[in-house]
């Protein structure tokens, strides 16, 4: 009988261990999407950043002489 419940005791690890696998795939597609996600946002506020850069460029560009912003060294953004 000993070796029975051996028997028993280890398909039931492998059941346990089909269950884990199976979430752990789950997290990892989980977590992938979340990164999938995250750079294509990344790229997005980049992007509006690059955006805004080149407006305030041609905000100061066109600024009245005497002004702050006119007086500014011109940078590349």
């Amino acid at each position: 009988m000993y070796e029975d419940e051996k028997v028993v005791s280890i398909i039931e690890k492998f059941k346990e261990l089909a269950v884990l696998t199976s979430k752990l795939e789950e997290a990892q597609a989980a977590a992938k999407l979340a990164r999938n996600n995250e750079t294509a946002l990344l790229n997005e506020v980049n992007d509006m950043q690059k955006e805004i850069d080149a407006e305030l460029k041609k905000m100061k560009e066109n600024s009245p002489s005497g002004t702050d912003w006119y007086n500014t060294p011109r940078t590349k953004f």
